[in-house]
C-alpha cells in the first residue's frame, strides 16, 4: 500500500469520525435541553409544595368575620408552630439548594453582608412561599414585606456578588 492509498483511507476515516462527532453534538444538545426543562419542572414542583400553607395564610387575610379569623388563626398557628423552627428552616434551605443548584449556598458565600434574617427571608421566597406566609415565618408585618424585598434586591444588585443577577431574578 502506498502513501496515497493511506491518505485516502485516513481521509475517509476522518469523514466518518466527523459525522459521528456531529451526531453526538446533536444528541448532547438535545439531552442538555431535556435536563434544563427537567430542572425547571422540578423547581416548579418544589415551589408548589407549600400550597396548603399559602392557602391558609391567604384565607386568613380574606376573612371578614372575627370568629372565622380566630378559627383559621388557631389552625395556622398549629401548622406554623410545627414548621417554623430552625430545623425546618434548615430543611427548607437544603431543599432549595437541591432543587435550585445550590442557590442558597451561593447566596451565603457571595453575600456575607446580609443578616441571617435576610437569608431566611430570601430562602423562603426562593422556596415559593407567598408574601403573607413569609411574614408568618419571619414575624414581619405584611406591609413591610415588599419594602424589605425591594431593599434586599437593591443591596444584592449593588454588590460584587458573582451571581447577583440570578439571586435578584429568583427573588422577584
Amino acid at each position: 500500500m502506498d502513501s496515497s492509498d493511506e491518505i485516502i483511507i485516513l481521509t475517509e476515516q476522518l469523514r466518518n469520525k466527523s459525522a459521528d462527532n456531529e451526531q453526538l453534538s446533536v444528541l448532547v444538545g438535545s439531552q442538555e435541553k431535556q435536563i434544563a426543562d427537567l430542572n425547571l419542572y422540578v423547581e416548579e414542583l418544589f415551589r408548589n409544595q407549600w400550597n396548603t400553607l399559602n392557602t391558609l395564610c391567604n384565607e386568613f387575610y380574606e376573612k371578614d368575620s372575627e370568629s372565622m379569623k380566630v378559627s383559621i388563626v388557631k389552625s395556622i398557628e398549629k401548622e406554623i408552630a410545627k414548621i417554623v423552627n430552625e430545623g425546618n428552616i434548615e430543611h427548607i434551605e437544603e431543599t432549595v439548594n437541591k432543587s435550585m443548584n445550590d442557590i442558597a449556598k451561593s447566596l451565603r458565600e457571595q453575600c456575607g453582608f446580609l443578616k441571617e434574617s435576610d437569608f431566611v427571608f430570601i430562602i423562603l421566597n426562593y422556596a415559593g412561599f407567598t408574601a403573607r406566609t413569609v411574614c408568618m415565618f419571619t414575624g414581619i408585618k405584611f406591609k413591610h414585606f415588599y419594602n424589605k424585598r425591594a431593599r434586599l434586591i437593591e443591596r444584592i444588585a449593588k454588590s460584587d456578588a458573582k451571581d447577583k443577577e440570578l439571586f435578584v431574578s429568583k427573588l422577584k
